[in-house]
Parts: structure tokens; sequence; C-alpha cells
């Protein structure tokens, strides 16, 4: 069965989880979890930014609030909100932004496959798996 998300915003899932195997090598102790409740918090910011709503409050633990911030920093570059600082120092900017409707699906797809691998693989499932396919 195809997957619809994975098929047409496979280069935002890409760079999400990209961030997230930054965040895991950054800091070795991450959890599954901790990216869980990353997620989590910003589907529900984008979420309410979508209805018009207030974002609702942060909080989370230090490890899923530094997830959330290389995670959010993302979904801004992705929505064409901010320049992605390259190593060179220049800004890169996304050619074609995706609309937040279109970022909510790509958090919850990854939120699913997380949800998934921690459910088959344990504490850190998800995060050794996408690791053994993206460098950080």
């Amino acid at each position: 069965m195809p997957d619809d998300i994975i098929e047409s915003h496979e280069d935002v899932l890409q760079n999400l989880e990209q961030a997230v195997v930054r965040a895991y090598n950054e800091d070795r102790s991450l959890l599954d979890l901790d990216v869980l409740d990353a997620f989590d918090a910003l589907i529900r910011r984008y979420a309410s930014e979508d209805a018009g709503k207030t974002p609702p409050r942060l909080s989370l633990g230090a490890q899923a609030s530094a997830v959330y911030a290389v995670i959010d920093s993302i979904c801004e570059w992705q929505l064409g909100r901010a320049p992605f600082a390259l190593d060179d120092g220049s800004n890169l900017f996304i050619p074609e932004p995706v609309r937040i409707s279109e970022l909510l699906d790509c958090l919850k797809r990854l939120r699913k496959s997380a949800r998934f691998w921690n459910e088959q693989a344990g504490r850190q499932g998800y995060l050794d798996y996408i690791s053994s396919f993206l460098t950080g």
C-alpha cells in the first residue's frame, strides 16, 4: 500500500528526520519518548496556528525541548519563514515552501513511524532505525 505522504513529501520528511538524527548524535541518551513529546508539541503548535488559535504553552523536559528546537527550525525553514544557515555562514531559503497542513501531515507521519519503531525495538528503536539511514 503506497504512502501518499512519503511519496509527495519525501524531502520534507528526510529534512525533519535529519534534524532528529543531529539531536541524537549530540545527545546519545535521547529517547524515542523525547522525540515523540517534541512531535506532539509541534503538531499541537502548528494545528493551533492552522486553526487561527494561540499555540498552547510548551511543557517539555530538557531533552524533548532540545529536539523540539532542532525540528522547529526545520519546520520554519520548510514553511519559508526562516533561512537555513549553511556551514559557510550563508543562508539557504526554501524554493517552494510547504503549507502548514502539509507540514502537519509530515509531522504526524513521523510520529507514527516513531511510535512503531519504539514499540518494535525499544527505547531508542526509532532513533537507531533512522540513524542507520541518515548521517548527522
